[in-house]
C-alpha cells in the first residue's frame, strides 16, 4: 500500500506540524521541560 511506503514521509509532516503548534502544546502541558525527538532538540525554560 502507497500508505505504507510514505510512512517515513508521514512521520515528518508529523514533526513539522508539531514543530510548529510547540507553543499550543505548551499550553496543553504546561509540565513538558524538554521533547527529543530524531535530529531535533526542543527546551523550555
Amino acid at each position: 500500500m502507497s500508505t505504507l511506503s510514505r510512512n517515513s514521509n508521514s512521520t515528518v509532516s508529523l514533526y513539522s506540524i508539531f514543530e510548529q503548534n510547540l507553543g499550543e502544546w505548551k499550553k496543553i502541558y504546561p509540565d513538558i521541560r524538554e521533547i527529543e525527538i530524531p535530529d531535533k532538540h526542543f527546551l523550555y525554560r
